[in-house]
């Protein structure tokens, strides 16, 4: 299975796959160069910042970067064993990372940030065909997001709806 896409800003396109398999393109997707991640495992999602700046994100909490578009990787501590669906690409390198597999409505979770102890509360309100929707327990913080296979949406709280 080809679980997530992205174009970073180099305009090269990464995909995630199963059991550590990652497709890279740097022609706009006419000829597609297959390679391994230091890790057996399934990737879920992927993400971009600048330049060949790219992180993925799979099973068992699994989380690697790269900074050469997936020439060499390092694994980034993540402190969870909850498979991960989907993130946010935070300006200047860091992320926030939901994990999603397994977990039903009206539960809590941890969004963090891997590698620091950037934590946030959320509760998950929905979990079906539409994605993982969680609204999140701060004060003021306004905002319900969906973990698509293909990277996380956020959106405002319509009012009533928080």
């Amino acid at each position: 299975h080809l679980n997530a896409i992205v174009r970073t800003a180099s305009g090269a396109l990464l995909i995630a796959a199963e059991r550590g398999t990652m497709f890279r393109s740097r022609d706009e997707g006419r000829s597609w160069e297959r390679f391994r991640l230091p890790y057996e495992g399934s990737m879920f999602g992927v993400l971009s910042w600048e330049d060949e700046h790219v992180m993925v994100l799979g099973l068992r909490g699994n989380v690697f970067e790269s900074f050469d578009l997936g020439e060499s990787w390092q694994r980034v501590e993540t402190r969870t064993e909850a498979s991960l669906m989907g993130g946010i690409a935070l300006p200047g390198g860091g992320a926030l990372l939901i994990p999603t597999q397994g977990i039903e409505p009206g539960r809590d979770v941890e969004i963090y940030h891997p590698g620091s102890t950037m934590r946030v509360s959320a509760q998950i309100i929905a979990n079906d065909a539409e994605g993982t929707r969680v609204r999140f327990l701060s004060e003021g913080a306004g905002t319900i997001v969906s973990v698509w296979l293909r990277g996380l949406h956020a959106r405002p709280v319509a009012e009533g709806q928080g």
